[in-house]
Parts: C-alpha cells; structure tokens; sequence
C-alpha cells in the first residue's frame, strides 16, 4: 500500500512509503510519479526501519521520520542518513521544512515545569 506523506518541491512527485496493510510497518521511500502514475524508489535500496509516517522536502532531498529519528534521503548522491536520532526519554514525531530549514517536532517522556507566584495584593 501506499502512504503519501509529501510533495516534491515541483509538484509533478508524491513522496511516499509502502506500507504492509497488516501491520502498517514502512518498508520503502517512494516517489509517484503523477503523470506516469508509477512510483520508483527515491533512493534505490533504502530499507525502512518501519515507522515512516512523516516527511518534508528540503530541495531534492527529503526529510522523513523512522523509528530511529529524523533522516534526510538524497536521491541525487542515492544516500540516506540519520541527521537526529531519538532522545533516550522520546522521539520526533514530525518534521516540516521550508526554503533551507527544517522544524522537528519532538515528543518527551519527560517536562520541565515552570512554576511563577504572583505577589498577594495589598488590602485597601
């Protein structure tokens, strides 16, 4: 099955995953052509780790997260890399990109809280 989860920055790709209907587990990255209305592998023998829900593009490359963190697949240098791995109490949830920046969105087991205590009024 296939997952969309962005467009390439012409327009004319929908980037995507296969996913297994049985478990939802993510096995590729995918680019469907919309003209051809085929679909190719954005880098050839990239292998999921299985969780690819979310994803951007930042040029040709796009960004996506696994269950490892937040990769950056280049389809021109057929490379894929971790670029932020999952902290060890939470993990990127998603991930949006503009122009040359990219956005994480991350999800923690664990919180600051900030406490501020207003001054009592003075009585009239």
């Amino acid at each position: 099955m296939f997952f969309p989860i962005t467009w390439s920055v012409d327009g004319r790709s929908l980037i995507g995953t296969s996913m297994t209907v049985k478990d939802r587990s993510t096995t590729a990255l995918l680019a469907y052509d919309v003209e051809t209305r085929k679909t190719a592998e954005v880098v050839p023998g990239l292998k999921t780790l299985g969780r690819v829900q979310r994803g951007s593009v930042l040029g040709n490359r796009v960004v996506y997260r696994d269950s490892d963190g937040l990769h950056v697949a280049d389809p021109d240098t057929r490379t894929d890399r971790l670029v932020l791995p999952n902290p060890p109490s939470g993990s990127y949830i998603t991930v949006a990109c503009r122009a040359s920046v990219c956005y994480g969105v991350r999800n923690s087991n664990s919180a600051d809280i900030w406490m501020r205590t207003e001054a009592e009024s003075k009585a009239r």
